[in-house]
């Protein structure tokens, strides 16, 4: 549409610029988005005291598509974020992935 609009309008500085956002935006929407994804959550520990840190791994692995895979582990309200980040941002790229991502809760209620 750039394009047609400069060559009617004989701005012909334009138009390369227009060609290359027009093939950038082509090839991003030809490239899948990442898919095939599972996320296992790993806790060491059954119980645990107030008081007590535990470390929590997702296990994040990414099988096809390319571009950004985001994570979000939610936190219980009696646990509180000690060590870390509870979400994650990762790139995915051609070939399949698998990340561990860590943090650590510290227990702050009985129960």
């Amino acid at each position: 549409m750039l394009v047609a609009a400069g060559v009617a309008l004989g701005s012909f500085v334009f138009i390369p610029g227009a060609l290359i956002l027009a093939s950038m935006y082509a090839v991003a929407n030809l490239m899948r988005g990442p898919s095939g994804i599972s996320v296992e959550r790993i806790i060491p520990k059954d119980s645990v005291w107030v008081g007590d840190e535990v470390e929590v791994v997702l296990k994040l692995t990414v099988k096809k598509g390319i571009g950004p895979v985001f994570v979000r582990c939610p936190i219980p309200q009696v646990m509180e974020l000690v060590d870390g980040s509870n979400l994650f941002g990762i790139w995915k790229g051609r070939s399949s992935k698998t990340v561990d991502l860590k943090f650590k809760v510290r227990t702050t209620v009985r129960g």
